[in-house]
């Protein structure tokens, strides 16, 4: 029978705990896990599994982008196998982004920076800072980002393809917490002013992906653009238009990702408050401490 340490006190938890060593050791690769685990670079999922998330691939490739060595954080606590599940049946996928300033001048490979308007803006100060984020800077971290496929505009019947938000939405507006156009399809993500988002679809998203409503928001122009770099391709490949959390001036807000005006570099700003045919969004989740 084993024996606690402290008493001499038989403990049927130490055999569970020895059983759980007994069946990691048996599994190919375990003094590497053993390591890592020991320096906090691994993360546990459900049950007593530990899931090695190894990096040096995302950072030779970052740091081949960026120009200068990056490095990247273990994943967070909350990234266990049954979250990251069930967020990609939602499309939500882990990204991670360095604390880098994406200014007018910084040396980039093979990147599509916004538009000269929007680091004219930002110097002007027409681009307000989103909480205490500069606009050009990645606040480094790791999220869960939206890869849905978007849509070329199609006088406001257009549908993300196979949007697996497409049922939630379709069931706020049949609440009537959404608005649309009489010709919008219900379950598009089109036609949804930005309140709405705030107040409402982001408020389900946050529960349905089982994170705290303050964790998600919509992308920031800064992040649609890093994102659309290095890990979306198909970001800016459509002419619709995408909303995002940069406040311009007092009311208005700043919005992008048109192929018609220039893809990943187009930038524009407009009124917020109204239900626009040509504009969708996209959730973004934080884990940014």
């Amino acid at each position: 029978m084993i024996k606690n340490q402290v008493g001499a006190v038989p403990d049927d938890n130490l055999g569970i705990a020895q059983e759980v060593i007994r069946r990691l050791r048996e599994e190919a690769g375990f003094p590497e896990r053993q390591k890592l685990f020991l320096e906090d670079k691994y993360v546990l999922k459900q049950g007593i599994e530990i899931v090695s998330r190894p990096f040096a691939q995302l950072e030779k490739r970052l740091s081949k982008r960026f120009m200068k060595r990056i490095t990247v954080d273990p994943y967070p606590r909350e990234f266990t196998e049954g979250f990251l599940r069930n967020a990609a049946g939602y499309n939500m996928r882990p990204v991670f982004l360095p604390g880098e300033d994406i200014s007018a001048d910084c040396r980039l490979k093979k990147w599509v920076k916004l538009g000269a308007e929007f680091y004219q803006e930002v110097k002007n100060g027409d681009v307000r800072p989103f909480n205490t984020y500069y606009p050009t800077v990645l606040c480094r971290g790791w999220y869960l980002a939206d890869f849905s496929l978007s849509v070329d505009y199609t006088d406001g019947t257009q549908v993300y393809p196979n949007d697996p938000w497409a049922s939630a939405i379709t069931q706020l507006r049949e609440e009537g917490k959404i608005g649309k156009y009489e010709s919008t399809p219900k379950g598009s993500r089109f036609v949804i002013t930005l309140e709405e988002w705030g107040k409402v679809l982001l408020i389900y998203m946050a529960a349905k992906l089982l994170v705290p409503p303050a964790k998600i928001r919509l992308e920031r122009a800064i992040e649609f653009n890093a994102i659309g770099n290095l890990y979306d391709p198909n970001r800016g490949k459509f002419n619709s238009w995408e909303w995002f959390a940069d406040a311009f001036r007092s009311s208005d807000r700043i919005c992008g990702g048109c192929r018609d005006c220039g893809g990943l570099a187009s930038i524009s700003n407009l009124v917020s408050g109204s239900h626009m045919g040509n504009f969708a969004g996209r959730p973004l989740v934080s884990f940014v401490s």
